[in-house]
């Protein structure tokens, strides 16, 4: 076969090392777009924190803004006192130049309330006696009637030498929000406290108006909610910040920030205690207008790190996916491959690594096919091989063994007797060696099929125990065989192929055992369901293996060492066998051995508890015997080899049939033409005509029963092939050389009484 010609390979102008750095420069943009947007993300808390900042800002302007004036309004209680005459009006007998005392107080009155004038956040100033009684006041109406004894900021005052400021109360004439400021003062070894009462609204509403906005409003209240301070006069006088649920969060520290929902929408409060007050400015203001910068920020850099990512997504599809796209199909390639599609090729249009890696597949496609085509060519060789090698060992171990048959029917003695036993034995070994040598082949090859049939698993150890007790006897050997009394009587499973392995094993123990015992045990392993693992163990007190040739005796054509073979004989295939066999009931093998002291097989297989009771032996149980089963039967035997036709003649005769011969399938045609024949024992090949064309022949004739005459297949071709090709000829069954009596009497019996039933008229 012409190896093809390939082109040659050109230059990589874009090669995939290249293809691949591009996808992962689009990873490190990506990477630089995903600290863009941390970036951007930093900016916007920025923005909001300097947002929240001003907010904080804004309600501590307010709160210093009255700390301001709260402080020069202590500064003027500090030198109120000082004002000629003030000071003397704690003495209820002074009346300095006036005419009276009322005209005095008169004149102090009038003063007090320019002083209120002059500083403006005043809504009273007087002086009240160490009782608490109004003595003089900016207000007249005061003196005498306004005593303030009751107020807990009266008595601070007098017990200390600061200046006093009031919780914020109402004025008890025109209700607005005060707070006190009280200094206590001496004259003339007297005590009086001089007392300004402060309009807050004065000395807040400034700052209040100065820093709200549209967005923003700022309040002044009480630790108890009360609003003092506000814009919107609607909530001047009320208690209307301390129902508001997060009203608490503002007495927890000193200043602060915190976000909340408030009729649906996000609000920013700030808020900012007055120090040595109960007051705290409160400023609120709407999150969408304060945080907007920050969130314009963020969405623009969102879009903008999107774009990106969507960019290197695209410039990675553009560039990976062409890639990803052939290397599937090279992958597509290699699956159809390996489901054995031979015709499918793949030739990529690339000039790069995968381009190389198309043309080297294709390559190697073709070399596989002129591999599979050899190895195609060997294995019909092999199959030939082992057909011809079958058939020409058969053929005279056809002779041998049928010769030594008829030779013990008459009952020799003596010498004559054991040459003939040892000639059958003999015989036999030979057999069961082709049978490895084509059991092997058919595992192999996969086409071993196990039956799954009813049978009573100890008549199946017993007839293992039947068939080599007589080698065991021979090297003086005891063989013992049990069954565990708890497994079923009857399974369901493959008796010809557990035997077989059980033989194996039996038979390679009594081979590799000089003295003492071999031990075949059945022992129930588990039970799952519906099935049955058995072990089965073969003990022997034989040489024993070695460690490191365990490891191979389950190999084929390999045995415990080169000199086993030419000590013991043996093909190496009987353990290689018997493990398949085992694996094709689902088991396992495995031995245990020590040199010199012996070995122990052990496998395991599962089979199915079988029925209750099995119907009565059938043919294959039937011992061997003499007599004959069928009479006056014309049977037709096509054998070209003259010792077959001798063997085949006598045993037929023997069972009571009555024989005759052609040499060819050209001559048993015409035979069956011109006589009516019973029963039709035909050999595959021989010259002129082989037994395949004259079956079919025999079939096609229209010669009435054509279709319906036995025809049993006589021949050394044994292999399955062999089986399926007479089938398909139209025969009826398929006997291998050499034949087996047992086989022969059934096949005799089975399709002779067949044949007589077609015959006889109803």
């Amino acid at each position: 076969m012409d190896t093809p010609r390939y082109a040659k390979t050109a230059p990589r102008a874009f090669g995939l090392k290249a293809k691949l750095l591009i996808p992962l420069i689009g990873i490190a943009l990506s990477a630089l777009f995903a600290t863009g947007l941390a970036i951007v993300r930093i900016a916007e808390q920025g923005l909001i924190d300097a947002s929240q900042e001003k907010l904080i800002n804004s309600a501590a302007v307010v709160g210093n803004s009255i700390l301001e004036k709260i402080a020069r309004a202590r500064a003027d209680m500090t030198f109120t006192p000082d004002v000629p005459g003030v000071a003397a009006s704690v003495n209820p007998e002074e009346k300095e130049n006036f005419p009276d005392r009322a005209a005095y107080v008169a004149h102090i009155n009038t003063l007090l309330a320019k002083l209120g004038e002059v500083c403006g956040y005043y809504e009273t100033f007087y002086v009240v006696s160490d009782k608490g009684m109004t003595l003089v006041c900016s207000m007249p109406s005061a003196v005498g009637t306004l005593d303030i004894s009751n107020r807990a900021w009266f008595h601070e005052a007098m017990a200390t030498d600061n200046s006093i400021l009031s919780e914020p109360f109402r004025s008890r004439i025109t209700g607005d929000a005060l707070m006190a400021i009280a200094q206590r003062f001496t004259h003339k070894d007297i005590r009086g406290v001089m007392v300004g009462s402060i309009q807050i609204h004065k000395i807040t509403h400034a700052a209040v108006e100065l820093e709200a906005k549209p967005w923003l409003q700022v309040y002044v209240v009480t630790d108890q909610g009360a609003v003092v301070a506000a814009l919107d006069e609607k909530l001047l006088a009320t208690s209307a910040f301390a129902a508001k649920p997060w009203f608490p969060s503002v007495l927890e520290a000193d200043r602060g920030q915190f976000t909340m929902q408030e009729d649906g929408e996000q609000k920013l409060v700030a808020f900012y205690h007055l120090q040595g007050t109960n007051l705290r400015a409160v400023a609120v203001a709407d999150a969408a207008h304060l945080l907007g910068p920050a969130r314009a920020v963020r969405n623009i850099g969102l879009i903008a790190v999107l774009l990106s990512v969507l960019l290197a997504c695209g410039i990675i599809y553009l560039t990976v996916a062409p890639v990803t796209r052939d290397i599937q199909r090279l992958a597509d390639f290699a699956e159809s491959v390996a489901q054995g599609d031979m015709e499918h090729e793949v030739q990529l249009a690339r000039q790069d690594e995968l381009g190389t890696l198309s043309r080297s597949l294709l390559r190697m496609l073709h070399t596989l096919k002129q591999m599979i085509t050899r190895a195609e060519e060997a294995t019909r060789a092999k199959s030939e091989f082992l057909a011809n090698m079958s058939h020409e060992i058969r053929t005279p171990m056809n002779a041998v063994m049928g010769m030594a048959h008829l030779a013990l029917q008459a009952n020799p003695e003596g010498r004559q007797r054991d040459a003939l036993l040892k000639i059958r034995r003999a015989s036999e070994s030979l057999l069961a060696i082709i049978n490895d040598i084509l059991d092997f082949s058919k595992v192999e090859a996969g086409k071993l099929e196990l039956d799954h049939v009813p049978f009573r698993l100890a008549d199946m150890v017993q007839s293992v125990g039947d068939m080599l007790e007589e080698d065991a006897k021979r090297k003086g050997l005891v063989l013992d065989l049990r069954v565990a009394p708890d497994i079923p009587a009857l399974v369901v499973g493959d008796p010809v192929r557990l035997k077989q392995i059980c033989i194996n094993l039996c038979n390679n123990a009594i081979k590799f055992t000089s003295k003492g015992s071999v031990s075949l045990r059945v022992s129930l392993w588990e039970t799952q369901g519906d099935e049955l693992t058995l072990l089965f163990s073969v003990v022997d007190t034989g040489i024993g293996i070695s460690p490191e040739q365990r490891e191979m005796i389950f190999d084929a054509f390999a045995q415990a060492d080169g000199s086993t073979t030419r000590r013991y004989g043996g093909t190496g295939l009987g353990l290689a066998i018997s493990r398949r066999l085992v694996e094709l009931m689902h088991g396992s093998i495995w031995v245990e051995s020590e040199v010199n002291q012996g070995s122990t097989f052990h496998f395991t297989i599962r089979v199915a508890p079988g029925p209750r009771d099995l119907p009565e032996a059938s043919c294959s149980e039937l011992p061997e015997r003499t007599e004959k089963v069928v009479e006056n039967l014309l049977v037709l035997l096509v054998e070209d080899n003259d010792l077959n036709q001798e063997i085949a003649v006598e045993l037929l005769r023997s069972m009571g049939a009555d024989p005759v011969v052609a040499n060819n399938g050209e001559e048993a045609v015409r035979f069956w033409l011109e006589h009516d024949i019973d029963l039709i024992f035909m050999d595959i090949q021989m010259p002129v005509m082989d037994g395949l064309e004259a079956a079919r022949r025999i079939r096609a004739s229209g010669k009435p029963g054509s279709a319906a005459v036995p025809i049993i297949a006589m021949t050394a071709n044994a292999m399955n092939v062999d089986r399926e090709k007479s089938r398909d000829a139209g025969m009826n069954g398929h006997l291998t050389k050499p034949i087996d009596c047992d086989e022969l009497r059934r096949a005799l019996q089975d399709w002779g009484q067949k044949a007589r039933e077609r015959v006889t008229p109803a």
